[in-house]
């Protein structure tokens, strides 16, 4: 069984151990993100929607970037049986969401067949909740490791339910589409997403009008190009990876202690997280005689300082 957390917004870690090396001290200090970045985001894409094949995933190839991809296993179900016109049906089938597990993209767990967990009785949590599991290891050979609601409709016993089976859930998120949406206000939540020094995650549903899924963008693919244009620009400051990544380093990261094996040579990040899931390094900043460095550190793995 995984280990259970809630999502809770990260803030800049501070763990830090000192030892004598050559009369001064070193100092360990795992950073908050990866590559000691400022701040963090993932893209999340719900629902399956066939455009998130067609125009989704050449996009952030062409931008260098991992997503998240949340299904529904009923409706991928029911696509890949009734196989529709490709140029006509709404949603993905299992071989083009394999396509996107097999490129890198998270595939996450959006439930059975999309309703609301807050209005079924506890007994059908189950299905909805544990169903998905086995059957994207067999169709996809994957494992899904985090939730997203349907609907974004949760209370504690159903996020609890969920945490029993999966690393995470999304349970906070800004909203991309709709007519209401605005590239300036996109733009300044990922601004104030850097200066709290926060995991910012983006949801975001269909891309365009013709895709019919919910909340397209007012101006189709352009206002998710003009986005990622402006990612692109802030990318040296911002970690963008899968919602399972950085829930894998911000559980991690809040769940070690540094462990010196030999003083002044070789220490150890200990956890007590199972490291075959959280397969993930943790950046670390080095410091000492007034000269620091940072490297990437496996957990449990014992580590030689080379100076």
């Amino acid at each position: 069984m995984l280990m259970n957390f809630l999502f809770t917004v990260p803030m800049l870690l501070a763990l830090m151990l000192t030892t004598s090396v050559h009369g001064q001290s070193t100092e360990v200090v795992v950073c908050g993100y990866r590559d000691n970045k400022q701040a963090a985001l993932s893209l999340t894409f719900d629902d399956g929607l066939r455009v998130h094949y067609t125009i989704v995933k050449p996009l952030l190839a062409k931008y260098g970037y991992k997503g998240t991809f949340y299904i529904v296993e009923k409706w991928a179900e029911q696509v890949s049986v009734n196989r529709k016109n490709s140029t006509t049906r709404r949603r993905m089938c299992w071989d083009e969401i394999k396509e996107l597990a097999n490129e890198g993209h998270e595939i996450g767990n959006h439930s059975y067949s999309h309703i609301a967990l807050t209005r079924i009785d506890p007994s059908n949590w189950n299905k909805e909740i544990n169903h998905p599991i086995a059957t994207f290891e067999e169709k996809l050979g994957v494992t899904p490791i985090t939730f997203c609601f349907p609907g974004n409709a949760r209370n504690d016993a159903v996020l609890q339910r969920v945490l029993q089976t999966h690393i995470n859930a999304r349970t906070h998120q800004y909203a991309f589409g709709g007519d209401k949406y605005s590239h300036k206000a996109a733009v300044r939540w990922v601004d104030q997403t850097l200066a709290r020094e926060n995991w910012g995650v983006a949801m975001i549903h269909a891309i365009t009008h013709e895709g019919h899924g919910f909340a397209p963008f007012p101006n189709d693919e352009k206002d998710f190009v003009m986005f990622l244009d402006h990612l692109k620009t802030v990318d040296d400051k911002l970690w963008i990876d899968t919602f399972a990544n950085v829930s894998k380093y911000t559980q991690l990261r809040d769940h070690v202690t540094v462990q010196w094996d030999k003083p002044d040579q070789i220490f150890t990040l200990k956890t007590d997280l199972d490291t075959h899931v959280y397969d993930i390094s943790l950046t670390v900043k080095l410091t000492a005689e007034g000269k620091s460095k940072i490297i990437n550190v496996k957990p449990n793995t014992a580590t030689t300082l080379n100076w």
